[in-house]
């Protein structure tokens, strides 16, 4: 047990070095507590024919194909230690291939890993320890935090940055130190701090929630530091799920730029309004719709500045977007889903149908598509020269296999 501490504490304050997995892995496997251990998690085969924007001709189709896929293998080992802590280690191991590894060549994105190539990456992506005390709960180490009622859009979900592609993906840990302290039999307070180097480069965060006749009130606070600005958020949510589910939230940011000689404070507010519903045809039929408001926007689409896509400043560009998604479950094995993201300003859309089949009860097949409906020169279609890589608004078909274990 003293091996298995000190090689999750490693991990907790090292996550970037190189032999710490293979070397976790060894003691592990060597340890009497192996034998207590909770294994977790899955293999996955993600293939995609993706059709360039910048290059797209039907008469000439196969010209502007490129194809590529990415395998990816998550482990989550977790043991309970006493009714008092529990550990939990999550790795995952990723290879790619084709168009997929150029793009990352391009980009030089590989993520937060601890040993990583253009062709393969592992990254440590939970790490942490939980103790559990009388009146609290404090969770120390990587882990995932994440704010908000939103799936996509929340003011709040400043930690992780969200794949509006795939908002329910899994998002990459970071580290921080949470202490949960239950105030009532539905109410609670919350505080986070993720610590960098220095305490002028840490982000922290607290939020109240409590409940009241079924509707769920949250009031928070957060200080969050990216490497180009600092945003103070303050603001508020509230969801109440009786017949209709519907949400609100709403934050005022204030953001001041780390170098003034490259951006300029700004002030301003974000919202958003959402709604879902739940039918009972066939075996269930599920729509969700949800409107955000974003000042701090651009609503005219050739100002837009796309370094801000590639520099993490901002997820999207534009003022004012629609989400919505559509869920029919046809059988017990197969459901058919269409989602749809719009740019309400320069009427640039995404359409992402997908169908997804249960080979086995812990296989699960998914084909699809993301089709970018949109003009050229804007946000989901940019011109060559705003997108010299061409990263963006391409087209896919995609088939993902993902077997859980």
């Amino acid at each position: 047990m003293k091996k298995f501490l000190q090689l999750f504490t490693g991990i907790i304050f090292n996550n970037r070095i190189r032999w710490i997995v293979p070397l976790s892995c060894l003691i592990l496997l060597h340890h009497p507590a192996m034998a207590q251990l909770q294994f977790r998690g899955y293999l996955e085969n993600r293939f995609f024919i993706t059709f360039l924007n910048n290059d797209f001709a039907a008469s000439h189709l196969k010209n502007s194909m490129r194809f590529g896929d990415y395998n990816r293998a998550r482990v989550i080992m977790s043991r309970s230690v006493s009714n008092k802590s529990s550990l939990t280690l999550g790795v995952d191991y990723f290879t790619y291939h084709g168009y997929i590894q150029q793009q990352l060549r391009q980009t030089g994105a590989v993520g937060d890993s601890i040993a990583a190539s253009i062709d393969q990456r592992i990254a440590v992506d939970r790490a942490y320890i939980r103790l559990y005390f009388s009146r609290a709960d404090v969770t120390i180490g990587k882990q995932r935090v994440s704010w908000g009622r939103s799936l996509l859009w929340s003011p709040f979900d400043v930690f992780n940055r969200v794949n509006f592609f795939e908002p329910q993906e899994e998002k990459f840990g970071i580290n921080a130190i949470r202490i949960t302290v239950p105030t009532g039999t539905t109410s609670m307070i919350e505080g986070v701090f993720s610590p960098k180097d220095r305490i002028d480069k840490s982000s922290a965060g607290i939020r109240a929630l409590w409940n009241w006749r079924s509707v769920e009130f949250v009031v928070a606070a957060i200080h969050y530091v990216h490497p180009l600005f600092r945003q103070n958020i303050y603001g508020f949510e509230w969801k109440g799920d009786k017949e209709v589910g519907i949400w609100f939230e709403g934050a005022y940011f204030n953001e001041k730029p780390v170098d003034s000689g490259i951006l300029h404070p700004v002030n301003y507010f974000r919202w958003l309004v959402g709604v879902d519903y739940s039918f009972d045809i066939g075996n269930g039929l599920y729509l969700m719709a949800e409107y955000t408001h974003d000042e701090s926007g651009e609503p005219d689409k050739t100002q837009y500045n796309y370094s801000y896509l590639f520099t993490g400043r901002r997820f999207l560009l534009a003022r004012d977007y629609m989400y919505g998604s559509v869920q029919f479950r046809y059988s017990d094995l197969t459901s058919l889903s269409t989602t749809i993201l719009a740019n309400v300003n320069d009427r640039s859309v995404f359409l992402m149908p997908g169908i997804s089949y249960l080979i086995f009860p812990d296989s699960e097949l998914r084909l699809g598509m993301f089709l970018a409906l949109t003009e050229d020169g804007s946000e989901f279609n940019p011109l060559p020269v705003d997108d010299p890589y061409n990263r963006l608004g391409n087209s896919a078909l995609y088939a993902w296999l993902k077997v859980y274990f």
